[in-house]
């Protein structure tokens, strides 16, 4: 095995929290060019190809919304992620936490329960 198949994306499954921002957005991007399947949970909405910047790479992305500071919305996200994909390769939460979010917290419980 090479470095290239080691670190490849190809068949992993990318679950991004707050991906709709300008951070998560270039990051989804990005995973999406290197081969991953991307998830975004965001309170946000925006279609997946305008994201992907294409079709292409918009098939292998889905957007589920999703209030971070719910624990009821946190776990209906987890349960669309597992059924969809029946698992998570990778987490990043990028989502807004604090002040930016009105002082809302993350309800983190919920990622020990997936």
């Amino acid at each position: 095995m090479n470095i290239k198949d080691l670190l490849s994306l190809k068949s992993k499954v990318i679950l991004i929290t707050g991906g709709i921002g300008y951070i998560g957005s270039a990051m989804s991007k990005a995973l999406l060019e290197a081969g991953g399947t991307v998830v975004i949970a965001d309170i946000a909405e925006k279609k997946p190809v305008e994201i992907a910047g294409g079709d292409d790479l918009a098939e292998n992305l889905k957007v589920l919304k999703c209030d971070l500071s719910s624990t009821d919305s946190t776990r209906e996200m987890f349960a669309k992620v597992k059924n969809l994909h029946g698992r998570i390769d990778v987490l990043i939460n990028c989502a807004v936490y604090g002040g930016g979010a009105g002082g809302k917290k993350v309800a983190t419980h919920c990622i020990d329960e997936m």
